[in-house]
């Protein structure tokens, strides 16, 4: 389960995430630079997250957020 530090890199770099595939990496590159996941987690293990991510952002469930093209 991700914690709040998790949670604000991940957020502070979503700008960043151009694609659901790029989300994905970004959730991956977070969590093994915290807990060296690579061996036992693949970027393939995050795809899900980021997609819901990716859902969310993009069909304006945060009003806030500006949607991506």
């Amino acid at each position: 389960m991700a914690t709040s530090l998790e949670i604000r890199r991940i957020v502070l770099q979503l700008p960043t995430a151009t694609s659901v595939e790029k989300l994905a990496i970004l959730i991956h590159a977070v969590f093994d630079k915290l807990f060296s996941v690579s061996k036992k987690h693949t970027i393939n293990n995050c795809y899900p997250t980021a997609l819901k991510i990716w859902n969310k952002i993009n069909n304006s469930e945060f009003p806030n957020e500006i949607k991506r093209q």
